[in-house]
């Protein structure tokens, strides 16, 4: 028996109404990125379809998460700089043109870019758009953090060591997507645990997940090694460059000698003391060195 005439409609409007606001999204997204950033455009577009199939397989409304999708990088388009922080800008625009809240939400903090914004001095305009923990966020996460600029499908640490590759490891995009990487690493988990049916991890700090069991053992690898020399150091002297170990690390990047140097000079500048010597044996045991802790934190597995 088919379903009432009046439900019939009711149902076709609503879905209707789904395809009319993914589409507009996928047009104003292509409006702002195919012929201005074609490469940002081709992201856009995996990142959506990635976004659809798992919004798709977890139940979800593509109303928020494959819109957020299609829009989260709109506001790379030049016309639309203003505060010159892609996810601000193009949550800007949104809310200006009357997007449902969860969508401009969705779009300002993509990707942990709080932690980015802080670092620009643009905290308070984050601060307007509150932040939305959940499965439409991990899903956008996700699939932002394994998707290429030009498409292509990475892992978490495969896009990771990108971005860092493409932005030269002193830039600050390279800074955060390192600091970062733990929490789209525990997004990706938690997308595919909630796919797979099982218990979900919580969300939780930087702080907390990412150094709490590795950065016990690798502060003291560089403490023990003192790759400066310096003879009276302070006790925190060699913890930002533990931290940036320690998130390679947990999502499973193998440290070599390319990034002990990239993240050594990102500190000490290409003049400093372990890299101006250019001795490569020592830069092989410190980076085995530096792999160690992961065979006793146990936690450098990819998700």
């Amino acid at each position: 028996m088919g379903l009432p005439g009046h439900v019939r409609h009711a149902v076709g409007a609503a879905w209707q109404h789904r395809a009319v606001d993914v589409a507009a999204a996928r047009a104003l997204a292509e409006e702002h990125l195919a012929e201005a950033l074609p490469r940002r455009w081709q992201h856009s577009q995996a990142v959506a379809a990635t976004a659809a199939d798992y919004a798709a397989r977890l139940g979800l409304d593509p109303d928020v998460v494959v819109v957020a999708a299609w829009l989260h990088d709109v506001g790379y388009a030049p016309p639309l700089a203003d505060t010159g922080f892609h996810p601000l800008d193009g949550a800007a625009l949104l809310a200006r043109s009357g997007w449902p809240d969860e969508v401009v939400n969705l779009v300002a903090h993509h990707s942990c870019a709080d932690v980015e914004a802080e670092r620009r001095g643009l905290g308070d305009v984050m601060r307007r758009y509150p932040d939305m923990p959940g499965a439409e966020r991990d899903v956008l996460w996700a699939s932002d953090a394994t998707t290429g600029p030009d498409g292509q499908r990475l892992s978490v640490a495969e896009r990771v060591l990108e971005v860092v590759q493409r932005y030269e490891p002193a830039d600050l995009v390279s800074e955060c997507m390192v600091h970062i990487a733990p929490q789209l690493a525990m997004a990706m988990q938690r997308t595919s645990q909630r796919i797979a049916g099982g218990p979900v991890s919580p969300a939780v700090s930087y702080d907390e997940w990412a150094n709490v069991q590795l950065l016990p053992h690798i502060l003291p690898v560089l403490e023990a090694w003192n790759p400066e020399g310096i003879a009276e150091y302070a006790e925190d002297e060699y913890e930002p460059e533990a931290q940036a170990f320690s998130s390679l690390l947990r999502v499973g990047y193998t440290i070599d000698v390319s990034m002990v140097v990239a993240v050594w000079e990102h500190w000490f500048g290409p003049q400093s003391c372990l890299t101006r010597e250019h001795d490569l044996r020592k830069l092989e045991k410190l980076a085995e060195a530096l792999q160690g802790p992961v065979r006793v934190a146990g936690a450098a597995q990819p998700m």
